[in-house]
């Protein structure tokens, strides 16, 4: 559709005009393919003319398996049952479908509503509903960012068994010394018994990451 009204279909070669006037096209498949009008008449494609449907809308929208959706002039949504304009909760300023229950739209604050069942749930805050080469760039960002954060918890698991060793090692040192100071106060103290067990070393727990037990034994 040219900027004068004009539509026209692509034949695989070339574009070719078609029959009428309208200010938006939607197209499901080649045989789903509705149309508004300056005035806001809706308009479905026979074949080989436009039928003209009940309902005034400044927006439409067809998914692939022939589900419809409009929006009018005051942001009223609605979707065509096949014989009558059935109204939804909710207020929009644009339309778009994949196919039935796969409906979503922007409304006058230019935030993204998915519709769940019979409610839209608000999803995030854009300038405008994606096109289908936008959203595979969304998808290539999200793969590369699910990438990087997997390569981070590998390099952090990767670096636990470094940490508890190192760990394992300082507890070691702080063992020895606490042993030594037991001893020295035993030694101060010879009628009140071992103050102290003798601490060997520090050991990864077997249930637990990164985590220690405390091996002791008698004098």
């Amino acid at each position: 559709m040219n900027a004068a009204g004009v539509v026209f279909s692509w034949t695989g070669s070339a574009w070719q005009g078609m029959v009428g006037n309208l200010r938006q096209v939607a197209v499901g498949s080649g045989v789903r393919v509705w149309g508004v009008a300056g005035d806001g008449s809706v308009h479905r494609w026979n074949g080989s003319a436009w039928d003209r449907v009940d309902g005034v809308l400044k927006n439409i929208a067809v998914g692939a398996d022939g589900e419809v959706w409009g929006v009018n002039a005051a942001g009223q949504v609605f979707r065509w049952t096949g014989s009558a304009w059935d109204g939804s909760t909710g207020t929009l300023a644009q339309i778009a479908v994949g196919g039935t229950g796969d409906v979503w739209g922007i409304n006058a604050a230019q935030q993204i509503w998915q519709l769940d069942v019979a409610a839209w749930i608000g999803t995030m805050t854009a300038r405008h509903v994606l096109t289908s080469d936008q959203q595979l760039q969304v998808m290539r960002a999200q793969t590369v960012q699910v990438r990087r954060m997997t390569t981070l918890l590998e390099t952090v698991a990767r670096n636990q068994g470094v940490l508890a060793d190192m760990l394992g090692r300082v507890c070691k040192s702080l063992s020895t010394e606490v042993v030594s100071s037991a001893r020295q106060l035993n030694a101060s103290i010879p009628d009140a018994g071992p103050l102290a067990t003798g601490i060997t070393t520090w050991h990864p727990a077997a249930t637990q990451d990164a985590s220690f037990r405390l091996t002791l034994h008698d004098e």
